[in-house]
């Protein structure tokens, strides 16, 4: 029999030791015939050479015997101190180091522990390493850790043999929680790891919490050469916590799974992912670190699952194929788009939340099919079709607004007691009145006034009841006055059932002496009167506070706590305290335009951008002016939720049909109801082109072209006087040209006309042109020009808007009262015949009727009987005005 150098020098050893007397068996070679105990002898059977012949042991294997085979399908448990060499786990094997092992892994040639089967840690044992001592995983082999010492578990990392990056990817090192009292340790600190399997079988506590250092922690990280499963085939809860804050984050080469039973707490620098990611149960993004998740490489990826999946910051960052998602994910911070497409449909979303952005999109990084966004911040969409990234971007939008359902600014002040006395209370130098004082409606930042007409509530001087917040100081206690002011104004009831979160908001004018003469917001239960807050002093006009100088008017908001939720008998009240001391300066304190309100519905857009043509199926019916539309793309861009009226813009470039080279007649097409609308050129650069209107109806948009005015139009202007708008355009020159209409539109869509002026026929001096709109809207409008020819074709300008001030129209007063099933209300600026209109979130008129208004002052009521609980809109129509106000009911 022929043998390798190193079993003759084997043999060199042995029989000298032999010769010494060190040892007294012959037998050279150990492996197992049965599951059992390492020293029982039952366990075993010996051989002088691998080829045998083997026979029964006589005695249990030592480290100084050649090889140690634990062969398939046999478990052998240590629970002894012993010490090893040369051990082989076959696949199929399995060793144990169970309860009380002292363990010593003695070295020799090669890896001394060489596992292709599965080694278990079991509770409590200790590991010591001769120098040189090394182990080794097979390509399918199972490390199995249930013991929580973490000096183990780094000891098991820094002696493997190679080093712990020689590790094969698709072995298994398993943490798995099987005591209620210990916790298997999870070292990170430039830890390599194979598959990586965390698990929890106990039946005792539920869930298994990673903590501490026990977890992804502190100023390290680990690379997972194969896949990360959080949860593995337990069936008890998992806890793992990310805080790790090495610039690194966490690498994953292969799959990242989340198992049902699961929470990932992602807190710490994150992970980069070059598998799939499949989430079944919860992860939790957050923290002062970059808790990102990046998703890398090669390899086409995909995100699953159904679990809640909480996303702050991602990444795609890819050097070849693409992310395609499997399920809907939400990005509540940031998604950098350095390099690869993510795959979309509607069913399987890229939701950007509010207040959240994309970074870094190019024509190798978009998303190729829809994004949403959620609120009502400006936005510009990633998205693109093939390898073409084309956005679509729209401007600030109005949704997110409050919707209050309760105010008062004191045109009666019906229901409000203004005599409770909170404290001992004599004759007051400062009663509370509601009257046409200190500028009521006036906005924040303008100075109070002696009497526009406006009521407010306020504290005035006893001697000088018409004097606004000009207060009497007191200080003539014995004579006059002996106590101090102590009352407080209180509401009527306010229904607040069905509200939550709810704001307080109001103006306000207060000075007074410091805390001494001050006053304090309170608001009742329905039980008893809670202090909610100090409101700070507010300033003065024309300098210091003193003599009969007036108080700027502050606007001032809060949020009532949680007991006004869902509180059918909210109150509130103001409290003003004078101390009677003779101290104090103008002015005291005035209140109007009080209002509770609650969140508006979260604005959501949907955009999506397709590279064929858009004529295929939305038609070509083209509405002046536009003379062609695209056709190679499009995108539809769709309102979700909320309310919403944005400007657009379309990004183009040489894809683009040619549209890039039309500057100058570039308009953004819309369709809807069948046909395709201009929707005019509000700015445009090499690359993009925004509406001219605000839109406010969505669906499919492209690029377009517009006709040319048969006329040349020099300029076309509309400005609001304080009264109407007057409209003026310049002609250098006209060709068959009958007659101008100028028209009038709030929404982009329907237009009104506001004149006809007679035009030059055909000319080539200059004209001056000019008309009046007599009744203009509250708000955003805009202005257009309708050139009609002689033979009756029309052609159009581009949009010219008009804001004029909201509060030059609009409604002051505006009460529910559901006990009674009445809707009261003022509004300013209107009067004669007027139609009210109550529409429900559906754009359904719940209620019409026409009433006459013969002044502002006016308070009308409606039947509201029949309305059920919710948010609607009163719309007040005079004239060709339309004042709206959303209210809950």
């Amino acid at each position: 029999m022929k043998h390798s150098l190193p079993e003759l020098i084997k043999y060199f050893f042995l029989l000298t030791f032999l010769l010494l007397g060190n040892f007294s068996f012959s037998q050279l070679y150990y492996r197992s015939v049965a599951s059992g105990s390492w020293t029982s002898v039952s366990t075993w059977e010996t051989a002088p050479a691998l080829a045998g012949p083997w026979t029964p042991a006589a005695s249990s294997p030592a480290f100084n015997h050649y090889a140690i085979n634990i062969r398939n399908a046999h478990t052998v448990t240590i629970n002894t101190p012993l010490g090893i060499d040369e051990v082989t786990v076959d696949a199929g094997g399995s060793l144990v180091f169970a309860a009380a092992a002292i363990l010593t892994i003695k070295d020799g040639p090669g890896a001394d522990l060489i596992v292709n089967g599965t080694l278990t840690e079991s509770t409590p044992y200790t590991i010591t390493w001769s120098p040189g001592s090394t182990w080794q995983l097979g390509p399918s082999a199972s490390f199995i850790v249930t013991y929580g010492n973490l000096n183990n578990a780094d000891s098991w990392q820094n002696n493997y043999h190679g080093g712990s990056a020689t590790i094969p990817a698709t072995a298994n090192w398993i943490y798995r929680k099987t005591s209620s009292t210990i916790d298997p340790g999870l070292p990170t600190l430039s830890a390599v790891y194979p598959n990586l399997i965390l698990e929890n079988v106990t039946s005792s506590p539920s869930t298994w919490f990673l903590i501490g250092p026990n977890c992804f922690y502190g100023n390290n990280f680990a690379t997972i050469k194969g896949n990360f499963d959080l949860g593995g085939s337990g069936t008890r809860y998992i806890d793992l916590g990310d805080w790790h804050y090495n610039i690194n984050p966490t690498l994953v080469l292969g799959n990242m799974i989340v198992g049902s039973a699961s929470i990932l707490r992602n807190s710490g620098s994150g992970f980069e992912i070059l598998g799939n990611m499949t989430v079944s149960g919860t992860v939790i993004s957050g923290g002062p670190n970059a808790h990102i998740f990046i998703f890398s490489g090669a390899n086409a990826q995909t995100i699953s699952g159904a679990g809640a999946f909480g996303i702050d910051d991602m990444q795609v960052n890819k050097s070849a194929n693409e992310l395609t998602l499997n399920r809907s994910i939400t990005i509540r911070k940031n998604l950098d788009l350095v390099s690869g497409i993510i795959n979309s449909t509607l069913t399987n979303l890229v939701i950007i939340a509010d207040n959240a952005t994309v970074t870094n999109t190019s024509n190798v990084s978009f998303v190729r099919g829809p994004v949403r966004k959620l609120g009502d911040e400006a936005f510009t969409f990633p998205v693109g079709k093939f390898n073409d990234y084309q956005a679509i971007g729209m401007g600030i939008g109005a949704a997110g607004a409050d919707v209050v359902f309760w105010s008062e600014d004191f045109t009666t002040g019906a229901g409000w007691t203004l005599a409770n006395v909170t404290g001992p209370e004599g004759h007051d130098p400062n009663p509370f009145y509601i009257g046409p004082w200190e500028g009521g409606g006036i906005q924040p930042g303008g100075c109070g006034v002696a009497n526009n007409g406006n009521n407010t509530l306020h504290t005035g001087s006893a001697f000088n009841p018409t004097g606004g917040a000009a207060y009497d100081a007191g200080g003539l206690c014995g004579i006059l006055y002996c106590i101090q002011t102590n009352r407080r104004a209180e509401s009527p009831v306010i229904n607040c059932t069905g509200r939550s979160n709810i704001t307080i908001s109001f103006n306000y004018i207060e000075f007074g002496d410091g805390s001494v003469d001050n006053m304090i917001v309170f608001y009742n239960t329905g039980v008893q009167w809670n202090q909610l807050s100090d409101p700070a002093k507010t300033p003065c006009c024309g300098g210091a506070c003193n003599g009969l100088l007036q108080g700027k008017w502050t606007h001032y908001s809060a949020l009532l706590p949680a007991t006004a939720n869902n509180n059918p008998n909210v109150r509130i009240g103001f409290k003003w305290v004078n101390n009677d001391d003779g101290i104090g300066t103008d002015p005291s304190f005035a209140v109007d335009d009080i209002s509770l309100s609650v969140p508006g519905p979260a604005e959501s857009m949907t955009a999506e951008y397709f590279y064929s043509d858009p004529q295929v199926p939305y038609g070509n019916s083209l509405l002046p002016n536009l003379a062609t539309i695209s056709n190679c793309e499009y995108w539809n861009l769709t309102h979700d939720a909320g309310p919403s009226s944005r400007f657009v813009t379309l990004y183009f470039d040489a894809n683009s049909c040619g549209f890039q080279n039309n500057p100058a007649n570039l308009a953004v097409a819309n369709y809807n109801t069948g046909n395709w609308y201009d929707r005019g050129n509000g700015g445009s650069t090499i690359s993009s082109v925004t509406t001219a209107a605000l839109q406010t109806v969505f669906g499919p948009y492209t690029l377009g072209t517009v006709l040319p005015l048969p006329v040349e139009l020099t300029t076309f202007d509309a400005k609001y006087n304080g009264k109407t708008v007057d409209l003026n355009w310049i002609t250098a020159s006209e060709i068959n040209n009958d007659y101008f209409t100028v028209e009038r539109t709030k929404n982009g869509n329907d237009f009104l006309t506001i004149a006809k002026v007679r035009g030059a026929g055909t000319t080539t001096t200059t004209h001056y042109y000019s008309a009046n709109d007599d009744a203009p809207l509250s708000g955003l409008s805009y202005y257009r020009l309708m050139q009609t020819d002689f033979d009756g074709h029309n052609s159009f300008s581009k949009l010219v808007p008009v804001t004029i001030n909201e509060y030059a129209f609009g409604i002051d007063y505006l009460y529910t009262n559901e006990n009674a099933g009445e809707i009261y209300f003022t509004a300013k600026n209107i009067s004669g015949d007027i139609t009210v209109d109550v529409i429900d979130v559906l754009g359904r008129i719940a209620i019409s009727q026409k009433l006459f208004y013969p002044d502002e002052n006016e308070i009308l009521k409606l039947n509201s009987s029949l309305l059920k609980t919710g948010v609607y809109i009163l719309r007040i129509s005079n004239n060709g005005n339309e004042i709206n106000r959303k209210f809950f009911y």
